[in-house]
This record gives C-alpha cells, structure tokens and sequence, in this order.
C-alpha cells in the first residue's frame, strides 16, 4: 500500500501536486505552506486561466489531474466560506502531449473568467 503523506511523495500514485495564489497579472509561485512535488511552472495565460507545467512525466497519457480552491482575488469577503464568492466554476484539462495541465477558474454566477484566492491540484497516474 502506497504512503500517501507531507513526507512521501508516493511517486507510484502521485505525478505532481501543489497549490498557488491567483494573480493579476505575472505568474504565481508555489506556496510553501503545501506540499509540491515535479511542479516545473505555472503561468497565468489570461485571467482565470492557468497553466500547470510538469518537470517530468514518464507515463505517458495515463494520467487524471484534479483541482480545487477558493475566494476570489482581492475580495476579502469571498476568503470567509457561505459568502456567494466563497466557491466558484472549475475545470481542469490534462495535455500529456506537453506534460501539462491547464486549469480554469469562472465566477460562479455569470461564468467569466476570473482570479482565485487559491487553488490547490494534484495529478495522479
């Protein structure tokens, strides 16, 4: 059975995982606070759309990535869970072709792209 913990990447399960800040502009790093793990970037394409690069991947196509987060960039209320903006639309497409995942984030009441507080990811194979 694969330890799967803060100390064991459990490289037989997990391909990458981590978690970030949404940003305006530029791109965001990985906060330390969480595990990470075969992270090579992540850049910000537009607004709400980010793009997950992988320092390596030797499983080819076989893999499933989910996401997670929370809050809306420079909303204080939204950090608070039941405010409206709390949660929000999320999507998340693999391309193992590139060794990435592009994840997107929508305002959950009119669907446009929009900055999160944080998001979290992992990718299992």
């Amino acid at each position: 059975m694969a330890d799967i913990s803060f100390g064991n990447a459990s490289a037989g399960l997990t391909r990458a995982m981590g978690a970030f800040r949404g940003v305006s502009s530029g791109n965001p790093t990985l906060l330390t606070t969480f595990p990470s793990w075969n992270v090579a970037s992540i850049t910000r394409s537009s607004q709400g759309v980010y793009v997950v690069t992988l320092n390596d991947y030797s499983n080819g196509s076989e893999y499933m990535a989910f996401v997670s987060g929370y809050g809306t960039l420079g909303d204080t209320p939204s950090l608070t869970p039941g405010d409206d903006e709390h949660s929000h639309n999320l999507a998340v497409k693999t391309n193992s072709s590139a060794n990435t995942i592009t994840i997107n984030v929508k305002n959950n009441d009119t669907n446009s792209d929009r900055d999160p507080y944080e998001i979290y990811f992992v990718v299992y194979g």
